[in-house]
């Protein structure tokens, strides 16, 4: 992940760079209370000796833990591999709100128009360019503009 921050075109993504952050602080996050549980069940099993289905599957997964690293070593990989597809329909959706909250960009000539987000702390990279309908100026389906984004 850390390489990813330091490609040129996530490095001035403010929204890629929270957006990774969150999806890897989460999986962090979930693996630790995995670990901490297994741990916290292997020793409750070792002073209390329990007997039963449950504690014999923990006695498993206590002995197995080369199987549960790379298996959380994998999960980190899908889960990266996963976050990269979903950040442009997520990026999309993102736009598309402020676009909302914006209202609609009234252009007045035929020329594209660049419209920043206003709510972008740190200058993120993450404009939107908005294209004039095709013979009428302003006006058109969805308050007269096409927006595209470009992340």
């Amino acid at each position: 992940m850390s390489a990813l921050y330091t490609t040129s075109s996530f490095a001035h993504d403010d929204i890629a760079i929270v957006y990774y952050s969150i999806v890897l602080t989460t999986i962090t996050v979930l693996v630790a209370i995995l670990i901490g549980v297994i741990q916290i069940l292997s020793l409750i099993q070792h002073v209390l000796e329990p007997t039963g289905h449950f504690w014999d599957g923990v006695e498993k997964v206590s002995e197995r833990y080369d199987i549960l690293g790379a298996s959380i070593a994998g999960l980190f990989v899908v889960t990266g591999i996963v976050a990269y597809l979903m950040y442009t329909p997520i990026c999309e959706i993102i736009d598309q709100k402020r676009l909302l909250i914006q209202g609609a960009v009234s252009v007045s000539s035929g020329k594209d128009a660049i419209v920043a987000p206003v709510d972008t702390p740190g200058g993120a990279n993450t404009t939107t360019r908005v294209y004039p309908i095709q013979g009428e100026i302003g006006v058109g389906e969805n308050g007269g503009e096409r927006a595209e984004e470009i992340c």
